[in-house]
């Protein structure tokens, strides 16, 4: 009599691979969940940094007897921008009493942006330029009829922009500013670049701000943090940045 076949156990190649397709199709129909996931949360956290810097712009003008930063001002001898002084208002008063300019301020980086290093003190935010570079600008009176609810007052840029770093101290090449209307504009006159959609870090422009993702998230005078339309006109959207605009802003602007 023959000894009895012991039953083998375990999976043969055939039911291994099949077990391998199937867990590769399961991953294959997370990630993209997970992306999204991740993208929203960005996005998320894009916006929640854009309403900390106008909560702070507001905080400083409280304490400053109503004055904005100005982007020149002189702090212990050094010539300090209006990030840096708005740094105490987004606790990160050990910076701003150290004196440093290299550290990296969380506030000041978007986790949208996939141009620069997160270990290097860059800023994804930028602020109006006809704002911050007045050195008497006060709230309310630096905002005109349509009020802070009407004007821009930060926007995003890439933390590496065509060749230059968007360093947040910077005080020397203006790059934490972008370039608003110097006066009223017209259908023709004193109209500034629209925001730039889907471009890559190389063609970056300096002067303009960019959208991380399908539209433009900026902040408005009041705090509210508002996306702008791929569509917009460059008539309006020159209005919405120029603090003592007194004509009528077209609604179109606006994404959603």
């Amino acid at each position: 009599m023959s000894p009895r076949r012991q039953k083998r156990s375990g999976f043969t190649l055939i039911e291994l691979l099949v077990v391998i397709a199937i867990i590769a199709i399961l991953i294959g129909l997370l990630l993209p969940a997970v992306q999204k996931v991740r993208e929203a949360a960005a996005r998320t956290q894009n916006a929640n940094n854009l309403s900390q810097l106008a909560k702070a712009m507001h905080n400083h003008a409280s304490q400053f007897n109503g004055k904005l930063p100005y982007n020149y001002k002189t702090i212990a001898g050094s010539t300090r921008n209006f990030l840096y002084q708005l740094l105490p208002f987004v606790e990160q008063d050990n910076v701003y009493n150290s004196g440093t300019t290299t550290a990296v301020i969380p506030p000041y980086v978007s986790p949208q942006d996939f141009t620069t290093s997160s270990s290097t003190a860059i800023t994804n935010y930028v602020g109006n330029s006809t704002l911050f570079t007045n050195s008497s600008a006060q709230l309310p009176r630096a905002f005109g009829t349509n009020g802070t609810s009407n004007t821009v007052v930060f926007a995003n840029r890439y933390g590496t922009c065509g060749t230059a770093t968007m360093l947040w101290a910077d005080t020397t090449n203006g790059y934490v500013l972008y370039t608003a209307p110097a006066a009223q504009p017209t259908t023709t006159t004193n109209l500034i670049n629209l925001p730039q959609y889907n471009v890559q870090a190389t063609a970056c422009v300096t002067t303009s701000v960019q959208a991380f993702g399908p539209t433009a998230m900026v902040t408005m005078g009041d705090g509210a943090v508002r996306s702008v339309s791929p569509s917009v006109q460059q008539y309006t959207w020159s209005l919405v940045n120029y603090p003592t605009n007194s004509s009528v802003i077209p609604s179109d602007w606006l994404d959603g």
